[in-house]
């Protein structure tokens, strides 16, 4: 699609696209460069949206992005960035407003 054109609509993503979207954010953070190409394979085998592949590190300002998908991945973010543990209780909650528990745990 041009990127001229506006995107009206966003289709709720299937679980399995969203672990994928997920998956290969965490991939890409950590640089592991086979994680990266093995996720790359999967969305490809999947057949997402390569351009939201190539968005994906501009998740937060991409109109590609559902706001469920924007929640699971700065969930996603803030657990690898985090030090401890737990989450905290805002990036919990953003979450859970999008998200059902067995996902947030995924």
């Amino acid at each position: 699609m041009p990127r001229s054109h506006a995107i009206t609509h966003i289709p709720r993503r299937s679980s399995r696209g969203l672990r994928l979207l997920v998956t290969q954010l965490a991939a890409e953070r950590s640089r592991c460069r086979w994680c990266i190409e093995r996720g790359r394979h999967e969305w490809r085998e999947a057949h997402l949206s390569l351009d939201q592949l190539r968005a994906l590190l501009r998740y937060e300002t991409s109109p590609l992005f559902s706001a469920r998908d924007k929640a699971a991945l700065r969930f996603a973010d803030g657990r690898y960035a985090a030090t401890a543990t737990t989450c905290r209780s805002s990036r919990c909650s953003r979450a859970r407003q999008h998200l059902s528990e067995p996902e947030i745990v995924a």
